[in-house]
């Protein structure tokens, strides 16, 4: 009977686990597809495969207060001395602060040769959330190895560093209204370890629009690492970096940590850096591989030209040449050039199959436009020391 009634369960209940028809096809609920994973689902995504989140746009360290304290151990006496670099003093800074990358490809681009198409380097989309510092010259620098000097002859050695920074700060976006809390931390480039080293968070607590200007202050960034002054300030100019790390989004009720979080899982960047056009595009493709010409024409539409695998038009600006007058009736030939700049992928980016780790940066140079040449920092500066920071070496 046992055995009977086994058979009997076996044919009642089997039924119900029928294998599925080879032909049948498994169907996704298309509601829930979000390609470029900015939370809208792609049904009701106006632009489903560019994800639609904040973008920022301004300057940062508009103005950055350094205070060093120096101290005597057999007097047990400290010193301080205090240097002010602003954004709009033409003897301390050349140039406002900027993006990393930004700046990374600016410089790489303006020392290749006009011949070059495409350029690696190494950079990650991870580096899009830092910015530098202003650069400062050798005169600011000077003054402080000055007071340096006189007060390690009076016995005092520098002990600690501390920084006041001033940010202005704009964060675009047509999808949400403010933002609150947001955190930056503050790096310094090493040049003795090339590495970046994090020196200290601050959190300015608030609520704050999107679509306006902010400055925002950074205080109490204090180290006792030293080498900020000896390898860093004094040696390159460049000096502080500055990255958001998180602001509150009230209404997605997310952070802006996690929205990106799901964001570079589905997507590759694209960066336009073309004189007053600067965007940054981050391209959905639900993490899959993709084409460079599928990445232009989802970021760039219709308003770029390709020919032979060479980047010749975006929008007004074209490759070539043409003649001008320089101002003293020489006529002066100008060339113009679009450079493709990659992370290291060691291939013709037209033959690479790009995914969510890489990223794609467009370069519009000409020869006579001093923001493409390398700043002149270098002129000031140790060359070797500086290459080190253009190369990107320590960033994560």
């Amino acid at each position: 009977m046992k055995f009977i009634a086994l058979i009997l369960f076996l044919q009642i209940y089997g039924c119900s686990f029928k294998p599925q028809d080879k032909d049948s096809k498994t169907s996704i609920d298309k509601s829930l597809l979000d390609s470029d994973g900015d939370g809208l689902s792609d049904a009701v995504d106006s632009n489903p495969y560019l994800a639609d989140i904040p973008v920022f746009e301004g300057e940062m360290l508009e103005e950055i207060k350094i205070k060093t304290k120096f101290y005597n151990r057999p007097l047990n006496l400290f010193k301080e001395t205090e240097m002010m670099v602003k954004s709009d003093d033409e003897n301390a800074v050349v140039k406002k602060g900027m993006g990393l990358v930004r700046s990374l490809a600016e410089n790489e681009a303006a020392i290749r040769s006009l011949n070059d198409d495409f350029i690696s380097l190494n950079i990650s989309s991870n580096q899009l959330d830092f910015y530098t510092a202003p650069v400062i010259t050798d005169g600011v620098a000077h003054n402080f190895r000055a007071q340096s000097s006189d007060l390690e002859n009076q016995g005092y050695f520098l002990d600690s560093v501390e920084f006041e920074i001033r940010n202005r700060i704009n964060l675009k976006s047509e999808r949400f209204k403010n933002y609150r809390d947001i955190i930056f931390d503050v790096f310094f480039y090493d040049y003795q370890s090339k590495k970046i080293e994090f020196i200290d968070s601050f959190k300015n607590v608030g609520s704050f629009e999107f679509n306006k200007d902010h400055l925002l202050d950074i205080t109490n960034i204090q180290t006792r690492n030293t080498r900020i002054m000896d390898n860093s300030v004094l040696k390159s100019g460049k000096f502080l970096y500055v990255k958001i790390k998180d602001f509150y989004i009230p209404d997605l009720k997310l952070n802006y940590s996690d929205l990106m979080q799901e964001v570079r899982k589905n997507t590759i960047p694209v960066v336009i850096n073309a004189p007053k056009d600067y965007k940054v595009f981050y391209v959905g493709t639900s993490g899959h591989p993709s084409s460079l010409i599928q990445l232009f024409k989802t970021s760039l539409k219709n308003e770029f030209e390709i020919d032979n695998n060479r980047f010749i038009k975006y929008r007004d600006f074209p490759v070539g040449e043409y003649r001008v007058d320089d101002g003293s009736g020489q006529r002066q030939t100008i060339t113009s050039k679009w450079h493709i700049l990659t992370n290291d992928i060691n291939n013709n980016p037209f033959s690479y199959t790009f995914l969510p780790k890489d990223i794609v940066f467009l370069n519009y140079t000409k020869s006579d436009d001093p923001i493409f040449l390398p700043t002149n920092v270098a002129n000031t500066f140790s060359e070797t020391k500086k290459e080190l920071v253009l190369k990107g070496e320590g960033f994560y």
